[in-house]
């Protein structure tokens, strides 16, 4: 296994999230934001279990008992990986990520329901509470689940959280270079 790697992959998801994230649409923006935590989770587990790679991925893959979000998060919880607080603020984006999936009325960040749902998460978190709008209210949680989970992962291998930032500017310039 080699972390370098895992970090590269980490890097690369989180330049698909910022690269939309003025782009995109309110709905787009929670829904890929979903996604980039999701595939952090997968990028996770097949980590943990890089000796038994082939197994890992029947689990993660569908219809395994790790192929939905939800059952991720709580796997993660479970195995130590990520605190209370984190999980209950995972399940309650999740119910975000499905409300703005799911609903066929025209929902933005300033909806009413979306603005409550997207406070309650940030109360919990102690996230920023003086965001100059919803929208990047809403992107300082991402920011503070993927970076917090980010972390916490890779100081479970002895790597620090200094050293993960010292690695990510080099590993993202490489990135965009090769685009």
């Amino acid at each position: 296994m080699n972390m370098n790697e895992v970090l590269q992959k980490c890097v690369q998801l989180w330049l698909n999230y910022s690269n939309g994230f003025f782009k995109d649409s309110d709905r787009g923006n929670i829904i890929i934001g979903g996604a980039i935590l999701d595939e952090l989770f997968k990028e996770m587990i097949l980590t943990i279990h890089h000796e038994k790679l082939k197994v890992a991925k029947k689990f993660i893959d569908h219809p395994g008992p790790l192929s939905s979000f939800g059952n991720r998060i709580d796997y993660l919880f479970l195995t130590g990986y990520i605190d209370e607080n984190t999980h209950w603020a995972l399940h309650k984006f999740r119910e975000l990520r499905n409300f703005m999936a799911h609903e066929s009325s025209h929902l933005t960040f300033e909806s009413q329901p979306v603005k409550d749902k997207i406070a309650t998460i940030a109360k919990k978190l102690e996230s920023d509470q003086e965001s100059i709008s919803t929208k990047f209210h809403f992107h300082g949680i991402i920011v503070k689940l993927y970076l917090s989970i980010l972390y916490s992962f890779f100081e479970s291998y002895g790597i620090s959280k200094d050293q993960v930032l010292a690695k990510w500017d080099p590993i993202l310039e490489s990135i965009k270079e090769k685009s």
